[in-house]
């Protein structure tokens, strides 16, 4: 019995990274890691926050005066615009940036990520 109430407290007060929900907003170590489609999801919640995505380079892209790539993690794309590396189409990358939502019409937003200085390829 008294065994089982100090593992309970701690799994509530340190829980593993794979059992985090991937949309909590609640920074790690290393800051908010969310997947693209919590962050179309949870958009308001996301915005002005620093995030690192990683994913697949798909394509050039060039929308409202703002140029850049989109990055594919599997369970959407975003936009990354500012970026001082020019990665190729299929490169896997993890880059760090805010996220900035420029223009909404209706439920829809266009949604980037302003990408920080000192980003590296993988």
């Amino acid at each position: 019995m008294f065994f089982l109430i100090p593992v309970t407290f701690l799994m509530t007060v340190f829980p593993s990274c794979s059992e985090r929900n991937a949309g909590d907003l609640s920074a790690g170590i290393f800051g908010l890691k969310p997947r693209i489609s919590d962050i179309y999801t949870r958009s308001s919640e996301y915005q002005d926050k620093e995030v690192t995505i990683k994913g697949k380079v798909e394509n050039s892209e060039s929308i409202l005066g703002y140029s850049g790539f989109r990055v594919n993690d599997g369970t959407g794309k975003l936009l990354v615009v500012g970026a001082e590396i020019s990665p190729a189409e299929g490169e896997e990358i993890t880059i760090r940036g805010k996220i900035s939502i420029p223009v909404r019409i209706g439920g829809k937003a266009l949604i980037m990520l302003k990408a920080r200085d000192k980003n590296t390829k993988d």
